[in-house]
């Protein structure tokens, strides 16, 4: 029998952010190994929430590199939410203004969805992302 002191939570706890004052650093440059990329959590798991492609990870990554690189000469301070809203509207450089574009485009994204669920309810539909497959008779 195992004691309740021994079990293991079935949540994992992910732990704290990244103290306050290590949360501006959003990348580094080692002689070694290059650029290396540093997200505070919170902002990673809405990237990856965003872009669940790899292949477009791998661009936005290449994208945010020559953006923090570019804005870091300038001498200009954006957040994740600066550089993601950035990327996804095409802009060259990312502004401390971007993310208002991703705000409207989530805010528009929820929107559809819930308008989407409430008139497949309305007409008998469960989900309105259910894919529909047609079967033709021989």
């Amino acid at each position: 029998m195992i004691s309740s002191k021994s079990k293991r939570s079935s949540s994992i706890d992910a732990g704290p952010s990244l103290p306050e004052d290590c949360r501006c650093i959003q990348y580094h440059t080692s002689q070694t190994a290059g650029f290396i990329h540093v997200f505070e959590r919170d902002a990673y798991t809405d990237v990856i929430k965003t872009l669940a492609v790899p292949e477009e990870m791998r661009r936005y990554l290449q994208y945010r590199q020559n953006v923090l690189r570019a804005l870091s000469d300038a001498q200009v301070t954006v957040v994740e939410a600066d550089i993601l809203a950035a990327y996804m509207s095409d802009e060259a450089l990312s502004t401390p203004t971007s993310h208002k574009v991703l705000d409207r485009l989530f805010d528009d994204a929820a929107s559809y969805r819930s308008s989407s669920h409430r008139g497949a309810s309305e007409h008998g539909h469960a989900d309105s992302h259910t894919a529909r497959v047609s079967h033709k008779s021989p």
